[in-house]
């Protein structure tokens, strides 16, 4: 039903836009505050600025139309017509989340005033939009590279841009792509750690063994180990548990790596997980990566150790995320953007994520994404176009929300991003969709369509697609009132502790006891 729904709207206007490719950079100055610069291209006709004449012209131009929008919004105002706009009923919080693991900002109470305010300012700026990209179709290829010259360049000025093609295709030669947007995203590897992360990392690596008594020891029992290995992969764990413990040096890293893994799972020996610990830290003490993941893992999860160590815990990762191990790496990202075991750290978080996507993970690509959006919008732009062009259903849903909530919108990539992203099952996207459906927004109102939206977003457990839901069902708000259903919903968004949800119960609840 729901992708039938969404390719009905195939003859949506489509716009496509180039990819603005710029330099991020992070340095150190003034006691670690970090800037971000760009690389300037010599002037070309794109660049040169307009004389005095045709920017005095241009400028009344503009005054002439602002007050011809202000008049027009007084009159709409006063009419009382201007309808409701959900997303600004629930006040979404859009960027934080993503990594999909955070939990979503409680929603503020309900102020139809502002509402009415906010979906006429988006409403007319949408048809000034409208007529604007008319007037200009014939001649207008903007190109977001040209546009973007000077190194510090606003991003109020990028919103005040107007896109002409939304291009989804997938590029001819992705991995030459991804390597030119991340090219822009310089991070120093040598500056990445906090002071207070600097030193829980050196504290570990202080008394890690150096790297020719390791090489000495594995030399020394490479014959006896290979043997054990031998054991272990033919399924005789118990000769190679034997193996392990007695006859190869207890300094051997891979060993201990071996010992823990048998403790940890109880495979030829009885499960110990203090056991499996104390092997993995002898393992780390040997500079074995995976051991290093390991006690990360423990550490987190409580296991083997007397307590949860958050801090140790990404510590743990952090080390072995250096040493270039993926799960690792992933783990101490999500632990950085979500404050566990220590503060926030942008340039730790983006280093890694941009080695993540360097290795293919289109996950980290939008992650970067989001994480850089707030500090170099362009790159962050560049960085989920690609995404989305790699079919990435939440890089289409963030092209989508940047492109409804800037300054100028452009709800027709909002629209078109958003379709695209609700077939391939993502539920934000499928809510927004309905959001736009239940106001008619772009495309024609359709109050079935947004139900039927929000209703597959509400199952797939999206908290304000069910609040919404709940609240339309219980009030008959543009559909057959059922409060049998309105409450199952609303029970369903307050379990996930949305605030508006919990309310609203609270207050129906008020008006049956009375």
């Amino acid at each position: 039903m729901l992708k039938s729904t969404c390719k009905s709207i195939s003859n949506s206007v489509v716009k496509s836009y180039s990819s603005s490719l710029f330099r991020y950079t992070f340095c150190q100055y003034n006691n670690d505050r970090f800037y971000s610069s760009g690389n300037k291209k010599s002037e070309s006709i794109f660049t040169r600025l307009p004389d005095d004449h045709q920017m005095k012209v241009k400028k009344q131009q503009q005054l002439l139309k602002q007050q011809e929008e202000i008049e027009q919004q007084h009159r709409i105002l006063e009419s009382g017509n201007a309808p409701k706009d959900i997303f600004e009923e629930k006040h979404l919080d859009f960027f934080k989340n993503v990594l999909k693991k955070r939990k979503p900002v409680k929603p503020s109470a309900f102020d139809n005033h502002d509402e009415e305010n906010h979906l006429y300012q988006q409403k007319h700026n949408s048809n000034n939009q409208r007529h604007q990209q008319r007037q200009h179709q014939s001649n207008l290829d903007y190109n977001m590279d040209d546009d973007f010259d000077e190194e510090h360049e606003s991003n109020q000025a990028e919103d005040d841009q107007i896109y002409n093609k939304l291009n989804l295709d997938r590029p001819e030669n992705p991995e030459e792509l991804l390597r030119s947007i991340l090219s822009r995203v310089v991070v120093s590897e040598e500056f990445i750690d906090l002071p207070e992360e600097r030193d829980d990392i050196n504290a570990i690596r202080d008394v890690l063994l150096s790297k020719d008594v390791i090489q000495q020891v594995n030399k020394d029992n490479e014959k006896k180990f290979s043997e054990a290995r031998a054991l272990y992969v033919s399924g005789f764990h118990k000769r190679a548990f034997d193996m392990f413990t007695n006859e190869v040096d207890q300094r051997h890293g891979m060993a201990n790596v071996f010992l823990g893994n048998m403790y940890f799972n109880g495979v030829g020996v009885e499960q110990d997980m203090s056991a499996a610990y104390r092997h993995f830290v002898v393992a780390s003490v040997a500079r074995i990566p995976v051991a290093f993941g390991m006690l990360g893992e423990m550490n987190l999860k409580g296991m083997g150790v007397s307590m949860v160590n958050e801090r140790l815990a990404r510590t743990y990762f952090d080390i072995a995320a250096s040493m270039n191990l993926k799960s690792s790496m992933e783990q101490v990202v999500y632990m950085i953007i979500n404050g566990v075991g220590g503060e926030f750290n942008l340039k730790k978080a983006s280093f890694y994520l941009k080695l993540l996507a360097e290795k293919g993970d289109v996950q980290a690509v939008v992650t970067l994404g989001g994480l850089l959006y707030e500090h170099e919008k362009k790159v962050a732009l560049a960085l989920w176009n690609y995404a989305a062009q790699m079919g990435s259903a939440d890089a289409m849903y963030y092209l989508g929300r940047h492109y409804y909530s800037r300054d100028n919108p452009d709800y027709n990539h909002a629209f078109v991003l958003w379709m695209r992203a609700a077939e391939l099952g993502n539920v934000n996207s499928q809510f927004c969709l309905g959001g736009m459906y239940d106001i008619g927004l772009i495309c024609e109102r359709n109050t079935q369509t947004a139900m039927e939206l929000y209703e597959v977003a509400a199952n797939a457990g999206h908290v304000d697609a069910q609040f919404l839901l709940g609240k339309y069902y219980y009030y008959g708000v543009g559909i057959e009132a059922d409060r049998e259903t309105g409450i199952k919903y609303l029970q369903m968004a307050a379990k996930q502790g949305d605030l508006s949800a919990i309310e609203l119960i609270q207050e129906i609840s008020k008006k049956v006891e009375e």
